[in-house]
């Protein structure tokens, strides 16, 4: 995820979800080096084949496909409604929740491809923003 250029990484929603590569921010999680099974957020041992293998440092596809969606018209003081939100399968175990930038064509559609990209998901108690991943449409190229 690129970083706009008015964020700020003290801002973050859970900045130990994060990790910086560059200029880019990817979400932090773990593989299990017996299965390889991806899991977010990052995990200390596998669902799958507990307590052995060693768990590695990975990160989750910048990509995913939208399963569902909808829009809040009525929300908290800190949110601006009206906002979208939905569930993204990243991978065949990663499954996120989050805001969906709506800036922009194409409309949503359920099994749309999405990419992960930095966002303000709503305002702090001074005010200030608070940042996290969202969805917005995958960018075609050619």
């Amino acid at each position: 995820m690129k970083a706009p250029a008015d964020f700020r990484p003290e801002q973050l929603h859970r900045r130990d979800w994060y990790v910086q590569e560059g200029d880019t921010w990817r979400l932090r999680a773990s593989r299990c080096s017996g299965c390889g099974m991806l899991m977010f957020p990052a995990a200390h041992a596998c669902p799958r084949c507990w307590p052995a293998p060693p768990i590695e440092d990975a990160t989750v596809p910048e990509t995913g496909t939208l399963l569902s969606w909808t829009t809040a018209e009525i929300a908290p003081a800190s949110f601006a409604p009206p906002y979208a939100f939905g569930y993204a399968d990243m991978t065949p175990t990663v499954r996120l929740f989050g805001q969906i930038d709506r800036t922009g064509d194409p409309p949503l559609a359920v099994d749309m491809k999405i990419e992960l990209v930095l966002g303000v998901v709503s305002r702090d108690h001074q005010g200030q923003a608070v940042w996290a991943y969202k969805f917005a449409p995958a960018i075609r190229e050619g």
